[in-house]
Formats: structure tokens, sequence, C-alpha cells
């Protein structure tokens, strides 16, 4: 049996903390650390609730009786297509609970007998946190402590089924029947007494050791507040704009025009899932007399002499909204360039898609996009 059969699992935040919190200092503020963040912040406020978070009192509506039916109208709803009653909804038993409370604080022989006894009785293997670096690492070790067990145990990482508990050495037993009665006992593997016994904790009944794991819940908020986050975040914007893909256009060296007819033409008929004839053969479609375009679009690269100064005095004369798509930002500066651009123009500025540029036939710059006459006109401007 290796780390892959064994069945290992962990509240699914807490599978990040350890790799994601050694490496997040020296990496990007990427979606993978933003992802961690998130995930982590969820367990911590679900491992902070307590009763008192909780509603003092229910609304009103939810402490009214139900309302009873007509008897007549109550005896039809219950009957099935053939006119016979059905049975009587009944209050499904809540499902029994089984944890067997570990740590790699006990002694290979006594942890692996343990593995033993959570395979032979159903009980889930519950660790309270990592003692590695990795959750892989944490699962081959287990792994090889339970090798040759068949079935091989269920463990989990739950440092908040500890907490709820009150588990604080190791090993413990605590038995959830249907009814939610508890039956907790310390230092002891002996699952059939204490299912013979009645509920209540029962004590410490045997050796036990000290848990040699970290609560990961405060391993989360010890490796959260030693991160520097505004660090994070400026490495990610900086690398961001070493990664990101410009358009790679050429300077126009003439004046140009050209138009485009955006309409298509239905090469056969295209049919519903009900049946019905959405659009014929031969029909046309022209997306411009559904959505009509009102902006214009100016393409222009701001690092290149003259660009910036043709974006703005062509804007001022269109007589309608502008969008401005810059094909290339000055790297190093980034998003300061980026707003110094924005300041500049009568208007939002985005970075051009490489694909939007190909889509719209986009060849040379700067270069105006706007509606005309029901065609796309596009419009290539020398600079001199």
């Amino acid at each position: 049996m290796d780390g892959r059969s064994l069945c290992f699992s962990l509240p699914l935040a807490l599978s990040f903390v350890l790799a994601a919190g050694a490496a997040a200092a020296d990496s990007a503020a990427g979606g993978a650390d933003m992802d961690w963040l998130a995930r982590s912040r969820s367990i911590l406020t679900r491992g902070a609730a307590k009763p008192k978070d909780l509603p003092a009192s229910v609304p009103d509506w939810l402490s009214r009786p139900p309302a009873r039916l007509d008897p007549e109208l109550e005896a039809l709803l219950r009957q099935d297509g053939a006119g016979h009653l059905r049975e009587e909804a009944v209050e499904r038993p809540r499902p029994e609970r089984r944890y067997l409370f570990l740590s790699t604080g006990i002694p290979d022989t006594e942890l692996r007998q343990a593995l033993k006894t959570a395979s032979s009785a159903s009980l889930t293997a519950v660790f309270r946190g990592i003692p590695t670096r990795s959750v892989d690492e944490f699962a081959r070790v287990i792994a090889g402590k339970a090798k040759g067990i068949e079935p091989a145990p269920s463990v989990v990482i739950d440092p908040l089924l500890f907490r709820e508990h009150g588990i604080g050495a190791a090993p413990a037993i605590v038995l959830i029947d249907r009814e939610g009665r508890v039956r907790k006992a310390f230092g002891t593997l002996g699952v059939d007494w204490l299912e013979r016994e009645p509920p209540g904790d029962k004590g410490t009944r045997g050796p036990v050791h000290a848990i040699a794991e970290t609560d990961l819940i405060e391993e989360i908020q010890r490796r959260m507040a030693g991160i520097d986050w505004q660090g994070l975040l400026e490495r990610g914007r900086q690398n961001y704009w070493k990664q990101v893909r410009f358009a790679e256009l050429e300077e126009a060296a003439d004046d140009r025009a050209r138009t485009m007819d955006p309409a298509v033409v239905v090469t056969r008929d295209i049919v519903g899932p009900d049946g019905s004839v959405l659009a014929r053969a031969g029909q046309k479609a022209d997306p411009l007399a559904v959505l009509p375009m009102r902006k214009a679009y100016l393409f222009f690269d701001p690092t290149r002499p003259g660009h910036l100064e043709w974006a703005r005095a062509t804007a001022d004369k269109l007589g309608k909204p502008a969008v401005f798509l810059a094909a290339r930002i000055d790297r190093a500066r980034g998003f300061g360039h980026l707003g110094e651009v924005a300041a500049r123009v009568p208007g939002p500025v985005y970075l051009l898609d490489p694909e939007l540029a190909r889509r719209f036939g986009i060849e040379r710059i700067p270069a105006l996009l706007e509606a005309r006459d029901g065609r796309l006109v596009v419009r290539e401007f020398r600079i001199r």
C-alpha cells in the first residue's frame, strides 16, 4: 500500500497551508496563493465560530406552527398515481460517527496497532496537524506505518474535531451514536468495551501521549501573520508585466481604409432543442442590426512617438464615446505607465488582446474602428 491507496483526506483549506505558506514570501501573488488565502480564511472562520455567534432568538416566522391543509386535500396529496396512500415520511436517524484520535507522538508499534483498530472497527483516524512540510509527505509517512493493513484505514486531518471533543492526548476514542449520544475514552483501543458502556466521558483508561502535531488552524494563523502581503502583491504586479503578451503590430506607413461586412450567412438550418427552426439556410444575420456599435475603438501604442497625441486628438474629433486599446505598455513602469496614459485620453484604456486585433483585422497602428452604414470601417493613420 502506498500514499495513494491510503484513504486520506482533510479539510480543503488545510491542505494548502504548509506548502503555500513556505513559498508565499518568495513567489508572486498568483492565483494559487490567493486561492490558498481564501481557503485558509474560510477554515479560520469555521474554526472561530462559537455558539455566541448565533442569533439570540429565531425569527417569529420560524416559531409559528405549520399551517394545516384541508383534510380532503391532504389525503389527496398523499395518494400516488394509482390512488394508493403513500407511506408517511419518517425522520431518518442521524449517522453514527466513530473517531480514533491519534498522533505521530505515539510510539510506532502502538500507532500501527491503532491504525489496525481503525481499520477493523470502522473508525476514522483523526490527526490534529501535519508534522512534515507537506500533506503528501505526511500521507507517505502514515501509509508506511499502515502498510499491509486491509482495508486501508480512513485518515483525516481535522483540528476542529480535536477542539470539538476536547482531545489533548492520544489515543482517544469518540463514538457518537444515532441519537447524538457521545462515548469518549482516552488511552484505550477497546472499541467493543466502549460501545457497551453508557454514554459519557470514561476518562483515561491507559497510557496516553502528547499530541506532536501543531494545531493546523494555529499554523495557518502563524504563517499568515508572517507573510509580507504588501510585498507579495507588489511582486505579483511586477510579474504580471513581465509575463503579459502584447499585440505585435507594425507602424502604419500610409493612411489606409477598408470596410468589413460583419453579417454572416447561415449555411444550414439551425434547430432548437424543441424542434423549432431558429435560423434557415441562406438567412443573413447582421450583428450590427441587433447590437449597434455606438462607440469608436482606437488602437495605438503609447510607447511609440506620436501615438498618444494621435489618440487624444482623434477622439476629440469623433463626436462619440471612444475606447482606447493600447497594444503595448512600458513593462518597467507597468501600471504606473498605464495610469499615465489613461490620464491623458478622454476614455477608458485597455490592453489590446492579440486575438482581438486578429479578429478585427488590425494589422497596423494607429488605427480607428467604427461602424458606418451597416459596415465596420478600419482606418489606419500614418503619424506625421
